[in-house]
């Protein structure tokens, strides 16, 4: 249960608020909780900057506290219910306020974390897939984490993509082939074969990076077969492979200049040498694998696109052979017309008796006065 102010406490508050309108937070703290040993940053000055806060009441040094209390709309609120399984509440807060430079102590971040929670206490089912770690010194272990929840909606999917690639696509101004692009990518987030090997990935960076490399390689590809699918879901997990290894090379390096400092034994350091030859090596094999892989996927692509031309240039040749058809048996038939009117026109002069006189050079007048 959430605890406030009693009446009483109320009361002693904003008396001596009028008298002592230059107080600071501390006493102020003090004086409402009768109680010289507690100051601001203890739980009963945090309840009271709270009580603050909530009535709009100015103190001296209000700092943050002086700014207007930030509240949800209709419209964030359904957009936090629609992505808080799959987004931290600080991204969200970041897309809803359209302000990168907010952190977690931030008013609007807050707030939104305030809805969250109470998203989540509603929803008995809820497992978080998420964790901020605002620095790397401060991450915990990575010890287990949950499933790897795919997108349902297409403002999920858009979100991806616009985290990953920075397109800055808005689903409202989708043309038809990126809306087209969008439900394609949603159907491959969702398939088997790539929530069972991100599921393998057991710390949160390589389960993003996996996604990000998908995502990049294939957004714009809306006709991918099963194997090519599977093929680059490969790619992928080569993309990861050789972060990881890198990241081994990083450490053992560090290892190696902390022994250089205190002078270890020469052992060691050829030791040392050694593994870093070994990962690097691997991690050249790993590239090789990627790029062979990448120019065989591009390479495939490109035949088959080029034979979809081709098919479609054979359906539009076969298309304008038939108009063609069309066409000519259109001018035979007005030929034959115009030839069939010749022959009735030429019959019916052969029976006119004058052109008949004509024709054998006989002047009707004479034959008629003669």
């Amino acid at each position: 249960m959430e605890e406030i102010l009693t009446l009483e406490q109320q009361n002693r508050l904003k008396e001596f608020l009028q008298k002592n309108p230059e107080a600071t937070l501390t006493e102020i703290t003090a004086y409402t909780y009768n109680n010289e040993n507690i100051d601001s940053r203890s739980k009963e000055g945090r309840i009271l900057k709270k009580y603050l806060l909530d009535n709009n009441i100015e103190y001296k040094n209000r700092s943050i506290f002086q700014r207007d209390r930030v509240s949800l709309t209709k419209d964030q609120e359904e957009f936090i219910k629609n992505n808080y399984k799959n987004q931290h509440y600080l991204d969200m807060a970041k897309i809803l306020f359209k302000n990168n430079n907010l952190t977690h102590l931030s008013l609007e971040s807050r707030e939104v974390n305030k809805y969250v929670n109470k998203l989540q206490k509603a929803d008995p089912t809820y497992l978080d897939m998420t964790t901020y770690v605002p620095k790397e010194s401060e991450a915990p272990a990575q010890s287990h984490i949950g499933e790897y929840f795919p997108p349902r909606r297409m403002d999920q999917t858009l979100y991806r993509i616009n985290k990953y690639l920075n397109l800055g696509w808005e689903e409202k101004k989708l043309k038809a082939m990126q809306l087209k692009q969008v439900e394609m990518l949603q159907r491959y987030l969702n398939t088997f074969s790539f929530c069972y090997q991100i599921n393998t990935y057991r710390r949160e960076d390589d389960r993003k990076l996996f996604e990000d490399a998908f995502i990049r390689y294939t957004y714009d590809k809306e006709d991918l077969t099963q194997e090519e699918l599977d093929q680059f879901i490969t790619l992928c997990t080569e993309v990861v492979t050789a972060s990881t290894i890198l990241q081994q090379v990083e450490d053992l390096r560090q290892l190696l200049r902390q022994a250089s400092e205190e002078d270890e034994g020469r052992n060691i350091k050829m030791s040392l040498n050694e593994a870093i030859s070994s990962l690097q090596t691997e991690y050249n094999q790993c590239r090789n694998r990627q790029n062979k892989l990448y120019k065989s996927l591009v390479d495939d692509r490109s035949k088959k696109i080029q034979e979809r031309k081709q098919e479609n240039a054979s359906i539009l040749n076969l298309v304008q052979a038939w108009k063609d058809e069309e066409r000519r048996k259109s001018i035979i038939h007005l030929a034959e017309a115009q030839k069939q009117n010749l022959e009735d026109e030429a019959k019916r002069l052969s029976s006119m008796d004058e052109l008949k006189a004509v024709i054998r050079g006989i002047d009707i007048d004479e034959m008629v006065h003669s």
